[in-house]
């Protein structure tokens, strides 16, 4: 498997990183790569919570 993110760049500059997504490491840039649209939704309300969260925003 091959693939790559931006993360390396902000790595160097000594910026903490996560790399995260729906689906699974197996399946990531596999033949016929998909993930299932349950974790697709899933994974958005997490990053719209941490962005949410980071912003200081609350209800």
């Amino acid at each position: 498997h091959e693939g790559a993110t931006d993360m390396r760049i902000l790595m160097k500059m000594g910026i903490p990183t996560v790399c995260f997504g729906p689906g699974t490491i197996t399946q990531m840039h596999a033949y016929n790569e998909w993930v299932d649209l349950k974790n697709v939704i899933n994974a958005v309300k997490v990053m719209a919570t941490m962005i949410l969260d980071w912003c200081g925003y609350c209800e």
